[in-house]
């Protein structure tokens, strides 16, 4: 699949389908991120930081918002029959053994 489809299939087809989810009417915020360039760092010989453009190993990053109880039982979720279709169609368009889920904790700078 092309990172164009991978959009596409996330935008048309996957995001509609949990915010239309028991799930998505828990989440308070949704936000499905599409790479368009990358940038990583080398160091020139005088130690300057050069940036230079590289490959995003990821199509689509989607960051979503769970208060803690949502949080808490999203395995739950994951074994309802909505679960079950919203994991069956990550397998149509998302490389699953790619696939990182990272859970942070904010520090609001500004």
């Amino acid at each position: 699949m092309t990172h164009e489809e991978c959009v596409k299939h996330h935008r048309e087809i996957h995001a509609p389908m949990v915010a239309r989810s028991a799930l998505g009417r828990s989440i308070k915020k949704y936000v499905g991120h599409y790479p368009e360039q990358a940038q990583g760092w080398t160091m020139s010989p005088d130690g300057t930081p050069k940036g230079i453009a590289v490959e995003s190993p990821y199509d689509v990053i989607a960051e979503l918002w769970f208060d803690e109880d949502t949080y808490k039982n999203l395995g739950e979720f994951r074994k309802s029959p909505e679960g079950r279709a919203i994991n069956q169609d990550e397998g149509n368009w998302m490389d699953r053994k790619k696939m990182v889920t990272i859970v942070f904790e904010d520090n609001v700078i500004i």
